[in-house]
């Protein structure tokens, strides 16, 4: 019976992430699409309702109280889902849980 021989490569070099210069959203990078970016950052705020049980559903919304996302929270036997919808009732988004 032979001898497995091992080779050990060198660890490949990963180059530091340098730092965004000091612009706010100058040229934004939409992931979903663009009419969910905005040029200022502002600030958004989780709404739960308190339960004994949780549905896991929950509300964004702006400074002033409007509703900005819904998240809606479905379970199943093989995964979580949530689904992202905006103020008008639209799904914008799923998210899974990653297997």
């Amino acid at each position: 019976m032979a001898t497995p021989i091992v080779v050990q490569s060198p660890p490949i070099p990963v180059p530091t992430p340098t730092p965004a210069p000091d612009t706010q959203f100058v040229t934004p990078v939409p992931v979903i699409s663009p009419q969910y970016c905005e040029l200022h950052p502002f600030d958004l705020a989780i709404v739960r309702k308190v339960r004994i049980y949780s549905s896991g559903n929950f509300v964004v919304t702006d400074t002033n109280g409007n509703v900005i996302f819904n998240v809606k929270s479905r379970a199943s036997l093989f995964r979580d889902r949530r689904v992202l919808f905006d103020a008008a009732g639209n799904p914008v988004v799923t998210l899974r849980e990653k297997v």
